[in-house]
């Protein structure tokens, strides 16, 4: 049996189950993935990735039919489904947790699915995932809080941060894990924090959390009517603090900018009308700074309507910009 981990065993997995036709696989196919396994490993293998796990319900699905057993993921995991079609999520676990295909396993793999060697060789180098703004490291001390949170959230305790936020504000709270999230090549940790014997909703940049303690207080896990974040977070323009803050902001979007925005679901926007020169975009804006700098990246073509507001600071950081490069400029 080859040597791989069991997170390379399911990565493998998942990518080659992702990617085939009606996201199935032949006995053989899931035996090359696995490393070709004795026939103990093999039925000791199936046995954990079909079976259920207390409230933990199986990866796969087994079944039989005139070629002998084939694999389909369990449709309680169809999220992944959805997952892998945007790529990014997917393709950010491969490169975190492992590489996409090992030399070893492309050369196994060739003689299974009948492609010549050339045609799998290099495909770490075919199919890449380029991360446009790409997170540090995280330092030794803050790989062991991600390994006590993830604990926690795991067990379903309470913990204790200590927390450095952005203004360099030092506080110490009870907190209850629910949810590690990626953004922007960063962790975040969302949840409940404890405020004046209430909780109330909160999210910690795993890189400003000082400290960290598991306690042995249990809580029970919200139900999906009132933790989704999925659902949560689906319209937002990023992950903000204050969760009410949200409402629809209408921009016109004019020159280049307008085929970015046709192409990609920035801000989760709508399309309203489409003129001559514009398209008029209705988004939605939670976090008033995080949005802003991001449309600030199409600032030459876009305009604020109907949101005085808004426009006076998009405005001011707008001059803002102007007069420190001026600055800038005359010094040089």
């Amino acid at each position: 049996m080859t040597d791989y981990s069991k997170t390379q065993r399911v990565l493998h997995l998942l990518r080659a189950l992702l990617s085939a036709p009606n996201n199935r696989i032949n006995d053989t196919t899931f035996k090359a993935l696995m490393g070709e396994p004795s026939n103990a490993n093999y039925h000791r293998i199936k046995n954990e990735l079909t079976s259920d796990h207390g409230q933990i319900q199986a990866l796969l699905i087994r079944e039989k039919n005139e070629d002998g057993y084939s694999y389909t993921l369990n449709e309680y995991y169809s999220g992944l489904k959805a997952a892998n079609a945007q790529n990014e999520f997917v393709l950010e676990c491969y490169s975190r947790l492992g590489s996409i295909l090992p030399e070893e396993m492309q050369k196994r793999l060739s003689s299974v699915i009948g492609q010549k060697d050339q045609k799998t060789k290099n495909l770490s180098r075919k199919f890449c995932h380029v991360a446009p703004v790409k997170g540090r490291e995280l330092e030794d001390t803050q790989k062991e809080i991600l390994s006590i949170i993830t604990k926690a959230i795991l067990e379903e305790k309470e913990v204790k941060i200590t927390y450095k936020d952005s203004k360099d504000i030092v506080s110490s709270f009870l907190f209850r894990p629910f949810t590690l999230c990626q953004y922007r090549e960063d962790l975040y940790l969302l949840g409940h924090e404890l405020v004046d014997r209430e909780y109330s909703d909160r999210n910690c940049k795993i890189r400003r959390i000082q400290k960290v303690e598991k306690t042995e207080d249990k809580f029970t896990y919200p139900a999906n009517k009132n933790w989704d974040p999925h659902s949560k977070f689906k319209s937002n323009s990023g992950i903000i603090d204050k969760f009410d803050e949200r409402y629809d902001v209408q921009i016109k979007v004019y020159g280049t900018s307008r085929v970015m925005f046709k192409e990609k679901s920035i801000f989760n926007n709508r399309l309203i009308t489409n003129e001559a020169d514009y398209d008029l975009y209705e988004v939605t804006c939670t976090g008033i700074n995080e949005f802003l700098g991001q449309l600030f990246v199409y600032a030459q073509d876009v305009e604020i309507v109907g949101n005085p507001v808004l426009q006076e600071m998009f405005l001011e950081k707008a001059q803002r910009a102007i007069e420190r490069n001026e600055k800038a400029k005359k010094v040089a």
